[in-house]
């Protein structure tokens, strides 16, 4: 946002010129609004981390009954991360407890193994991808992925972009290493003997990611790029080192010597994709901590957080999929 207005600024200091001496201000304040104006027509109606500092303080509210129906339509599949093996009951756990308090049912969850690396994950996702759609009654999936998961999910679309006719209906990656796994790339080097045994880790190398990911975009068609980009979210997060939990402070730090952005364990150059898709906001989170439900140690979630960033994530879907069933909910208000 920053850099958006300092470019407003410098348009207007170079149209300046153009202005009169008798009336520049006048001529500079009335083009501001008028500038001003249009480019709010532009401004994403997404608000993830005021929705999310909401939820936080009304634990109590729920979806409405017309929100709910819209939400009904869809099957929501979760897709864990690297070393998913060791948090399966607690993955998604309060994620899910969310959705269901809010009367949604079709929830599914994959566990991708963290053992194998991205490029072969994505034969395993497409067909569960295709089984879940089938079992759900041939309700379009909604599919949350996190870390390497959002990776995964995004991955096999991109392999198979039909897909997205009919199959899958958005993908929503959280906390993912678009950009490559600064921390990798950095400062553990891939012939190293422990993690030559871990594809799944390597995979999240920049070259790797940039193969499955960006190099894949590159070569659809135009239409193909519409589709994708108009049907793909994501979600970025940060905390400083000191606020993190103790198991994720040591990549923090190394993050913080380097001036680079820092989610936990995906230490990421920058969680941004700016090649395609849409941002559905930025919020202060570290790696685990609206995904896995509260370990003592491990990380700083809590149920309430969780809650909070569901809710806010189901509210901005529906911004994006019925702006006027929100209306329609604010109004019966």
């Amino acid at each position: 946002m920053g850099k958006f207005i300092m470019l407003k600024v410098f348009i207007l200091m170079k149209l300046s010129h153009f202005f009169n001496k008798e009336f520049a201000m006048l001529k500079f304040f009335v083009f501001w609004s008028l500038f001003t104006a249009t480019s709010f027509s532009f401004a994403s109606v997404f608000s993830l981390n005021e929705d999310y500092l909401y939820f936080q303080s009304h634990q109590q509210e729920n979806l409405s009954p017309n929100e709910i129906s819209i939400l009904d339509r869809y099957h929501f599949v979760f897709v864990a991360g690297f070393l998913n093996e060791r948090a399966r009951k607690r993955y998604f756990k309060d994620n899910i407890s969310t959705l269901q308090k809010n009367k949604i049912e079709n929830i599914s969850v994959l566990f991708p193994s963290s053992q194998k690396s991205v490029s072969t994950n994505i034969n395993v996702m497409h067909s569960e991808i295709l089984r879940l759609y089938r079992e759900g009654k041939d309700k379009p999936l909604i599919i949350f992925g996190h870390s390497k998961g959002g990776i995964e999910a995004l991955a096999t679309v991109l392999q198979d972009t039909s897909l997205l006719h009919r199959e899958v209906s958005r993908i929503i990656a959280f906390q993912s290493p678009f950009n490559g796994n600064e921390l990798l790339d950095r400062w553990l080097k891939p012939t190293s003997m422990h993690f030559d045994s871990l594809d799944g880790m390597n995979s999240l190398r920049g070259d790797q990611v940039y193969n499955v990911i960006q190099n894949k975009f590159i070569e659809l068609s135009d239409e193909e790029k519409k589709r994708v980009s108009s049907s793909f979210y994501y979600i970025s997060t940060s905390r400083i080192p000191s606020e993190m939990s103790y198991i994720f402070r040591l990549s923090g730090y190394l993050m913080m010597t380097k001036k680079v952005p820092s989610d936990g364990v995906v230490a990421t150059k920058n969680m941004d994709l700016e090649l395609f898709g849409q941002k559905l906001g930025h919020i202060k989170a570290d790696h685990t901590e609206v995904v896995v439900a509260h370990t003592r140690g491990l990380n700083i979630a809590s149920k309430e957080k969780t809650q909070a960033f569901t809710m806010a994530l189901l509210k901005n879907i529906l911004k994006e999929i019925s702006p006027a069933a929100l209306s329609q909910a604010a109004a019966a208000k």
